[in-house]
Parts: C-alpha cells; structure tokens; sequence
C-alpha cells in the first residue's frame, strides 16, 4: 500500500486526515498481509491510467457501493445478510480500513471489495448501468462555508456517479447536518436529465437506516434529527 501511495500520490489525496489515532501493530499487520487480497487499490489505478473498466465476479447478483464506510459496521452486516451480492466498499480512513481487512480474512467473507483511494477514481473506471445501490451513511458535511468545497457530495460527484447506476436504482445519503441535507436538496433539485427523481425528508427511527453506524447514533444521541435524501436514475 506505501508503495501505491508514493508512485500514485493523486489517488490517494482527500481532505481530512487518514488516521484518527496511531494505528495498532495488530492494524498495520492487517493491511500488510490482507490488502493485496482484497483491496481494488492497484486494480483501480491499472484500470484509470489504461482508460478501462474494472471487472467483478458475474456470479453476483447485485453490486452495492458504500462511499465511507467508516469501521464497517454497515458494509459488514449487509454483506453478511446478502451473500449473493457484491459490496465495494471505499474508505480512505486507515483505522476503519483495516479493521475491515481483518474481518474478511476472519470471517472468509467473500462478497467484500475494499478501496483506500479517492472514490472518485473508483467511479470512474466502473461501467456505466452497473450499479444497484449506493451509499453515503452520515459523510463529514464540512460545515465551515470556507470548507464546503471539501464536501464529497457535490453535483461534479453526483454527475460521475449517476451514470454508473442501473435504471432506477439510487444513490442514498444521510446526515445529521441540516446545513449539508439542504446543500444536497438544492443539488439534486436542479433539473438535470441524468436522473429521475429524488425524495427526502427525515428519517425515521422506525427506517432500517435510523443508527446503522457510529457517527448516526452519537447524533442521535444529542438529539440531532438525521435526514434522508435518495437519488433515482
């Protein structure tokens, strides 16, 4: 993986901080003898600089991206509850990374792809109609105006992104940040051709969404409302 990151630095560049706390010994041997397996990293950079699309196994029904998927916790419950689906997970957070390397290797989970690169190489080298769901489960909404431009979800993203859903199918976002659901609300609402409709309000604690991960539930538990906003193609 360093040596990815020093031949391919520009995959690998984000705003934010890759490391929350120093990383385990038990973290830094995770990635050193899982990420060749099953990571996409290299993949995806072959597939960019070559302008093709990266392939997956065919025997899987659907595929399901999560954008950020923090320690896992979502992507590895999903994965475990629909084994015949693909799920590409992308995180550029090392902590939540390897954790998630290790519980592959554990649990020989099989329907797990894992990408530690900007997603946004990650998009652009999947075929377009190819996938059934994406993911935003709670995104740093940047609150600061001076850093909105930091913000993953902006209409340049969600234009590479659409494209790559299958017809009616849709790209789901939570946050907690009214600032950040009405920052996407005014996006998608922009007549625009690539997709069919969206819908949002605030989720409610009854939705299979409502806490699925750690960011949600410490929200939930100031009190914050989190939103909703979905996506159709």
């Amino acid at each position: 993986m360093l040596d990815l990151k020093t031949r391919y630095p520009d995959f690998y560049r984000f705003y934010g901080r890759r490391v929350a706390k120093k990383l385990s010994q038990q973290s830094i041997q995770s990635i050193e003898k899982y990420f060749n397996n099953d990571s996409l990293d290299e993949e995806v950079i072959n597939c960019f600089n070559d302008k093709k699309s990266i392939d997956f196994d065919k025997n899987f029904k659907k595929v399901i991206l999560e954008v950020g998927f923090g320690n896992g916790e979502f992507l590895l419950e999903q994965s475990n509850q629909n084994k015949e689906t693909m799920f590409i997970g992308c995180e550029v957070y090392l902590n939540g990374f390897s954790k998630v390397l290790n519980k592959i290797y554990e649990n020989k989970i099989n329907n797990i792809k894992v990408c530690s690169i900007n997603f946004v190489y990650l998009i652009q080298v999947l075929k377009d109609s190819y996938i059934d769901k994406v993911y935003f489960l709670n995104p740093d909404p940047w609150p600061k105006v001076r850093h909105n431009k930091r913000r993953v979800i902006n209409i340049e993203n969600l234009n590479l992104l659409v494209p790559k859903l299958k017809k009616n199918c849709s790209i789901i976002i939570t946050t907690d940040s009214p600032d950040y659901y009405e920052y996407i609300i005014s996006m998608s609402e922009n007549k625009n051709p690539i997709w069919n409709k969206i819908e949002y309000g605030e989720l409610a604690n009854s939705d299979s969404l409502y806490g699925v991960s750690a960011y949600q539930r410490k929200a939930i538990n100031k009190n914050n409302k989190i939103y909703k906003v979905e996506i159709f193609k």
